[in-house]
């Protein structure tokens, strides 16, 4: 990859977001990181090619900040990695209504992380 690709996360608690940069800069990415969506929204841009967040957060919540981000890039490819899915309604309402293009449950496994990732950005590209 001649460029790195951009990723931005969101998430509150700083470990897990310390975990998933990490986990991607190791991997090739250039990671973003932020702990709140409000923050994040601010810097969002057309020079990230995937976002990752989580849904639960204090402020504004990842499913509230998936909806801004749309209205801005429609284009960016979204994974929401969450605890709390709620109901299996709730989990299709948000892929069928085009919030998320992927979700993952906390605790997630590595493999299937960087497996959505690729997915992901691949579909970004035009390779899937």
């Amino acid at each position: 990859m001649a460029d790195k690709q951009k990723i931005m996360i969101v998430d509150d608690e700083p470990h897990i977001l310390d975990f998933y940069c990490t986990v991607l800069t190791n991997n090739g990415y250039h990671c973003v990181c932020y702990s709140s969506a409000e923050h994040a929204l601010k810097d969002l841009d057309d020079s990230f090619d995937l976002l990752i967040t989580d849904n639960r957060m204090p402020g504004m919540t990842g499913i509230e900040f998936l909806e801004e981000v749309i209205e801005d890039r429609e284009d960016l490819r979204r994974i929401m990695i969450t605890g709390s899915y709620g109901t299996q309604e709730q989990m299709s309402s948000i892929l069928d209504n085009g919030l998320a293009h992927s979700m993952l449950n906390k605790p997630c496994g590595m493999d299937h992380f960087m497996t959505a990732v690729k997915e992901q950005l691949a579909i970004s590209e035009g390779n899937a």
